[in-house]
């Protein structure tokens, strides 16, 4: 399968292919396109059905019910909204650019495990391709946004200093 990582604004994934205990070669499974950028996991011959029904397209609905694995990590970069469907294409998963991160593939509970440790979305599917067979390959990071907003608590504690400063100011201290 694959491991594919959203964290801060950015979307990381590997790109080896496999399927049971066999390796097929190599392949992009995260794209910038022109209003998402999107994650695959699973079965490459479904990217370009996924695609269509993205993009409201018709598609073959039939080829996700007869593949074990697919998933993808969709962020919609106008209302930045990210979403993680399942093989079913129903959402597994859904928050907007304030969710601290999605994991999902077969090395999914080893990228969570790299994250809550501080690993960046490209780390955790390195750390991933360490351990899981079905993630390797070359890791690629993609920027989805051009500002992400970030909830840490570096820019938490930088806004108490500030209003700490301005109250400090405003009383000529």
């Amino acid at each position: 399968m694959t491991t594919i990582v959203y964290k801060n604004g950015f979307l990381a994934g590997d790109t080896l292919i496999s399927q049971e205990n066999n390796v097929y070669g190599y392949r992009r499974k995260i794209f910038d396109l022109e209003k998402f950028v999107v994650g695959f996991a699973g079965e490459p011959l479904l990217f370009n059905e996924f695609l269509k029904f993205l993009k409201g397209d018709e598609f073959e609905r039939d080829a996700f019910k007869e593949v074990d694995h697919f998933c993808a990590i969709v962020v919609e970069k106008d209302t930045k909204k990210i979403t993680c469907y399942d093989k079913r294409l129903i959402a597994i998963a859904d928050g907007d650019i304030e969710t601290d991160f999605i994991a999902a593939g077969t090395g999914a509970q080893i990228a969570k495990g790299a994250l809550l440790m501080g690993a960046t979305a490209k780390q955790a599917v390195e750390c991933a391709a360490k351990i899981d067979y079905f993630t390797g390959g070359e890791i690629l990071e993609i920027k989805c946004f051009s500002d992400p907003k970030k909830k840490t608590a570096e820019s938490f504690k930088d806004y108490i200093n500030r209003q700490v400063d301005k109250e400090l100011q405003e009383k000529n201290l």
